[in-house]
């Protein structure tokens, strides 16, 4: 910094009233900016919570249509053995 000549924004020989100010509102424009990023990482981390009980849910679903889907092919293939037995049986 240069010197203050003796006028009133002088606060000392070295230090003067405008870059005091100047360097507080680098440090509001600083600390606003730190905010508004701190909220978007709060709301991406709510939003990636939602999603990852969504795909649990998902994938609960996915697993009970899965195991549905084998039943009925267990309960075709008791069905397909059962018609192979009777129409056997009648063709003898």
């Amino acid at each position: 910094m240069k010197e203050c000549s003796s006028s009133s924004w002088c606060i000392d020989k070295t230090i003067n009233v405008p870059t005091i100010l100047t360097i507080l509102k680098s440090l509001a424009v600083v600390a606003v900016c730190a905010f508004a990023f701190y909220s978007r990482i709060v709301e991406v981390e709510a939003q990636a919570s939602a999603n990852a009980q969504e795909i649990k849910a998902i994938s609960r679903k996915v697993s009970s249509v899965v195991r549905i889907e084998e039943a009925v092919k267990y309960q075709n293939k008791r069905i397909d053995d059962i018609y192979r037995i009777l129409t056997t049986k009648k063709e003898k």
